[in-house]
């Protein structure tokens, strides 16, 4: 398909120029996600992690329990939502609700207090096609996940999906990714272990009346199966049956 960037605008006593780098089109986000320290939001949050990280994380907890422990805690009592205007990142584990932008900053925030190096990044996915380098605009790059070093391996999370940390669906797997606090692309090549696969197995069977009986038997696997999981956790008896 075809699609037009638009660089410079001037209509009447109107005039708008685009971003002509991926930092000066980050830089509004960026300062909404990562506040600057010293600022009284970038105070704010600093507060509200560091309550937080004391709340829920053992001092004796190590890098991986401490990274698991956070992302959980953002997936289990963080509610998406999108409001306008937007609520600001400290305000989160008050209200208990944000976008999945400020659900991200939080999680960078928390686990930069927890002693984990960690960063937002903006990533492509496989299903909106090739993604130009040189056609800057945040829409190449709409979803925001948390990019953690830890013992000189890198890990990916959404703390606002139920996904398990490391977890990352194929789609966006050998896709660029930009970092926020950067404006650095990085490829994110790690394994594809989460597939989108659910097998399915037909039996039948004819007695000696010619009556035809059969079954279906679904197999949900890797991130299906994780995502059954977590509905089926969430749902009566009734329902689940």
């Amino acid at each position: 398909h075809l699609q037009f960037h638009v660089s410079e605008c001037q209509m009447g006593g109107i005039q708008w120029s685009a971003a002509t780098s991926w930092n000066g089109a980050a830089l509004e986000l960026y300062d909404y996600v990562q506040p600057a320290r010293g600022s009284r939001d970038g105070n704010s949050l600093e507060r509200a992690a560091k309550m937080s990280v004391e709340n829920i994380i053992p001092t004796s907890a190590g890098q991986q329990e401490r990274f698991d422990s956070i992302v959980a805690f953002l997936q289990d009592s963080i509610q998406v939502e999108n409001s306008h205007p937007r609520r600001k990142v400290h305000q989160l584990i008050r209200d208990k609700k944000g976008d999945i932008f400020a659900i991200t900053g939080m999680a960078r925030a928390m686990l930069n207090e927890a002693g984990i190096d960690a960063h937002v990044a903006l990533l492509h996915s496989e299903d909106d096609g090739y993604c130009d380098p040189d056609y800057i605009d945040l829409n190449e790059l709409s979803t925001p996940a948390v990019l953690a070093t830890m013992d000189g391996s890198q890990v990916l999370a959404f703390p606002y999906l139920p996904l398990p940390p490391g977890g990352i669906p194929p789609t966006y797997v050998n896709q660029p990714a930009l970092l926020l606090d950067s404006g650095r692309f990085v490829d994110i090549d790690f394994p594809g272990e989460l597939e989108m696969a659910i097998d399915e197995f037909h039996s039948l069977s004819i007695d000696h009346t010619g009556k035809i009986s059969g079954s279906v038997t679904l197999t949900f696997n890797a991130l299906m199966s994780y995502l059954l999981r977590h509905d089926l956790s969430s749902i009566g008896e009734e329902r689940k049956k």
